[in-house]
């Protein structure tokens, strides 16, 4: 199977180390000269525990990746992991969409294109410019944060959900699945893709907000004072705006889910607060804000959500949404 690694941010840069050493050999798509030579030189791995390493006993790896600077070379893959930031990904599927539009039209079958994204939409961009019929959904979390260009600190190899898909994209799944339990990360198949956005995008609603606010790790964050109160109305609201959207979710196993990922991704920095530090955009334009904003459309309230957004907004510089 020949993949291909979208985004060169910590999750790209983990699944692609990842699967380098298993030997599945990824080929990752940068934008500059510079950084596809600093790939093929290594990626930096330093696994925060022993338990964020599918080899107990490394605590540090150093991994060459194959990288390439054009996207037409995307096109030869079977599957492309979609790993760039949310607000990335409009720039990124237009400028797939420009390099393969040249392709002869009786050539290989595009690619299987698959979400890694956070948050709600991100993939509309994909879906608009590229066959939608090609892009589906997945959801990680294994926890990681980029360092520097090559340089990433694995806080927590959480479980990775796959899609359930027709023939004969449903083989292609079930090999990525393989392949990426043989690599460490532990993966399974999920019918409900759907579902899985939204129970990731609102766990990450609660998660990051909070700890980029509070400029902590991960594992921090149910410590803080009126922690409960504040989780519980996130999660309240994101239902009310899910069911309006014809998706039911209860809320026990979301709360269940936010303590379990905080834990399980204690030392990690989350990638909003690490985008803040930077001075990056951050995605939470489609995380709290994407809630606040299905919220109004529904003629619904989101306040709690709608604050955060807000409040990570005046943060890192955006203008305040009205």
């Amino acid at each position: 199977m020949k993949i291909g690694i979208l985004g060169s941010g910590a999750i790209g840069l983990l699944f692609a180390s990842r699967l380098t050493l298993a030997g599945a050999d990824p080929l990752c798509l940068t934008r500059s000269p510079a950084a596809a030579d600093g790939l093929r030189a290594g990626v930096h791995l330093a696994y925060a525990t022993p338990q964020a390493s599918a080899n107990a006993t490394a605590t540090r790896e150093t991994v060459p990746l194959r990288a390439t600077t054009q996207p037409a070379d995307l096109a030869t893959c079977d599957v492309v992991l979609i790993c760039v930031k949310a607000y990335q990904a409009e720039a990124a599927a237009a400028n797939l969409a420009a390099a393969w539009a040249s392709l002869p039209a009786d050539g290989p079958p595009l690619p299987l294109l698959l979400s890694l994204m956070n948050g709600l939409e991100a993939e509309a961009p994909f879906r608009r410019l590229l066959p939608a019929a090609n892009v589906a959904v997945a959801v990680t979390y294994a926890g990681a944060a980029r360092l520097g260009p090559a340089n990433l600190r694995v806080a927590g190899l959480g479980p990775s959900l796959l899609p359930v898909l027709a023939p004969p994209a449903d083989d292609l799944i079930a090999q990525l699945a393989a392949l990426l339990n043989a690599a460490g990360l532990p993966t399974e198949l999920a019918a409900d893709s759907r579902r899985q956005q939204w129970t990731k995008a609102i766990v990450n609603a609660v998660i990051n907000p909070l700890a980029a606010l509070a400029g902590i790790r991960n594992g921090l964050v149910p410590a803080q004072a009126g922690f409960a109160q504040q989780a519980e109305a996130i999660i309240d609201e994101a239902i009310a705006v899910a069911a309006a959207e014809g998706l039911s979710l209860p809320a026990a196993p979301l709360c269940d889910k936010v303590r379990q990922t905080c834990q399980a991704t204690a030392d990690n920095e989350c990638s909003l607060l690490t985008d803040l530090k930077a001075g990056r955009p951050t995605e939470i334009d489609w995380l709290n804000g994407a809630i606040a904003r299905l919220a109004r459309r529904h003629g619904l309230a989101a306040p709690v959500n709608e604050a955060l957004w807000q409040a990570i907004k005046g943060r890192s510089g955006g203008q305040p949404e009205s």
